[in-house]
C-alpha cells in the first residue's frame, strides 16, 4: 500500500480465518467484535486474539491446542497470511454488550520438544550447522543469515537447557534474533531490515500523512566507545582480546564470556556494540492497516522533520475492530555501524578505568571490580569521581 488515507479512495478491511484446516470466516464474520494479531523479535511472545460476539453460542468452544491461521489486508489488495497459532487460552463471560467469547493463541511451532530441557553434547562447527541440527531434531527448516551461518561454534554443552535456549543463547551474542514461525527456525541480525519470521529483506516507507499518531522518545544513554570479548590464545596460552570500535562515548565494555577463536570473539564483541548502540531512541507510530509489515524489518519515515531516516521494527500489531483496520509499530534506531580494530593483549576496558570496569553477560551490562566482583552504586560513584 503505497498511498495514503488522504489521498486514495477508501479501502476495504478484509480476512480470512481457519481453524484445523477448516476455513470459518463465512461463519465468524457476523460475529466478530475484534482481532488482534502482534509479531515481536522475541521467538515465544507473538500471539493472536479472537473476540467474538458469543450471546447466540454460534460458535462451539474450541479445542485447546487448535491451530488457527488468519489471512488479514484490504479487498483492494488482498490478504497476507498471518503465522500460525496454537490455542492456548479460551475466556468467555458477560460484558457490556452481552456475552463474548475471547480466543487467544501462541505461535504453532512452539509447542513440544522445541522448549523442553534437554542435556547433551554435541559438536557443530558453525552456528549454521547448529541451527540446522537442532531444527532437524524439532522437523523445522533452518534459516540462517548468510553473515551469520559461518561464524565458529564448536563443541556445544546443553545442560537443562531446551533447544529453543540453545540457539538462542549462540545467536543473541552474536547481535542475532531468533524466530520460530510456519515451520522455520530462523537467525537474523537484529537491525539488519530482514523480517524475524522468514529472514527475507523487508522495508517500506512511511509518509508523515500516513501516520494517524506517534511519538519518539529520546533516550539518555551512551554506546559503548569500544567492545573487548576475549580468547585463548593456545600458541602463547595467553588471553587475547577482540575490539571493536562501538561509535559512541560510553565507556569500554568487556564481554566477560571466553570465546574458541578470535573470529567467535570478534562476532561476540559485535553484536555486544551493536546492543549498547542500539535504541538510542524508539518510536511508537500508528496508521491505517499496513499487514505486510513485521518485526525485524525497516521503516523510513518521511516529513517527521528530526525523526525522519531509517527505523528498525521491535514489535507490530495489526488490529482490525469497529473502529477499522490499523497496524501499531514499536521501533528503535538501528545498530550503529562497528568497525573491528584488532586483537590487544589487555581489555581497554581495564585500561581505561583501573580498579573497575564495564562488563556485558548474560544478566546485561554491569560495573564490576577489577576481579570481577560487582560493584555497588556508592562505589560506582565514587570510582566515577576519582
Amino acid at each position: 500500500m503505497s498511498a495514503g488515507p488522504r489521498d486514495r479512495p477508501q479501502w476495504t478491511p478484509d480476512w480470512r480465518l481457519t481453524v484445523g484446516g477448516a476455513d470459518i470466516s463465512a461463519t465468524v464474520r457476523p460475529l466478530l467484535l475484534s482481532l488482534s494479531v502482534t509479531d515481536h523479535l522475541d521467538a515465544d511472545s507473538d500471539e493472536l486474539e479472537l473476540r467474538l460476539d458469543w450471546r447466540d453460542r454460534a460458535i462451539a468452544l474450541p479445542r485447546r491446542g487448535a491451530v488457527i491461521r488468519l489471512a488479514l489486508g484490504w479487498k483492494e489488495t488482498g490478504l497476507v497470511d498471518m503465522p500460525g497459532f496454537v490455542v492456548d487460552e479460551v475466556q468467555y463471560g458477560n460484558e457490556a454488550a452481552g456475552l463474548a467469547l475471547a480466543l487467544r493463541g501462541r505461535a504453532a511451532d512452539l509447542r513440544g520438544p522445541l522448549r523442553a530441557p534437554r542435556t547433551r553434547s554435541l559438536e557443530a562447527p558453525t552456528l549454521g550447522d547448529l541451527v540446522a541440527r537442532v531444527a532437524a531434531d524439532n522437523g523445522l527448516t533452518p534459516v540462517v543469515a548468510s553473515a551469520l551461518a559461518g561464524l565458529v561454534v564448536g563443541h556445544v554443552d546443553q545442560s537443562a537447557e531446551s533447544d529453543l535456549h540453545l540457539v538462542a543463547r549462540h545467536a543473541r551474542a552474536a547481535g542475532a534474533s531468533v524466530k520460530v514461525a510456519d515451520g522455520r527456525l530462523v537467525v537474523s541480525p537484529v537491525g539488519a531490515g530482514t523480517s524475524a519470521g522468514s529472514g527475507r529483506p523487508l522495508a517500506a516507507t512511511i509518509r508523515e500523512d500516513e501516520a494517524t499518531t506517534w511519538w519518539v522518545t529520546v533516550q539518555d544513554r551512551e554506546a559503548a566507545s569500544s567492545v573487548a570479548a576475549p580468547y585463548h590464545d593456545l600458541d602463547t596460552a595467553e588471553t587475547v582480546w577482540e575490539v571493536v570500535e562501538g561509535g559512541g562515548d560510553g565507556p569500554p565494555v568487556e564481554v566477560r564470556h571466553g570465546a574458541a577463536t578470535p573470529d567467535q570473539a570478534r562476532a561476540r564483541a559485535t553484536g555486544a556494540a551493536q546492543d549498547s548502540g542500539r535504541g538510542g531512541s524508539t518510536l511508537r507510530l500508528s496508521l491505517e492497516g499496513r499487514p505486510t509489515l513485521g518485526a525485524g524489518g525497516d521503516i523510513t519515515l518521511s516529513g517527521f522533520g528530526p525523526a525522519d531516516g531509517r527505523w528498525s521494527l521491535k514489535s507490530v500489531t495489526h488490529t482490525l475492530d469497529t473502529s477499522g483496520f490499523r497496524t501499531e509499530v514499536e521501533a528503535e534506531t538501528p545498530p550503529p555501524p562497528t568497525i573491528a580494530t584488532g586483537a590487544a593483549t589487555t581489555s581497554p576496558g581495564a585500561a581505561a578505568v583501573p580498579g573497575w570496569r564495564v562488563v556485558e553477560d548474560e544478566d546485561g551490562i554491569q560495573v564490576v571490580y577489577a576481579d570481577g566482583a560487582p560493584a555497588d552504586a556508592a562505589a560506582i560513584v565514587e570510582a566515577a569521581g576519582a
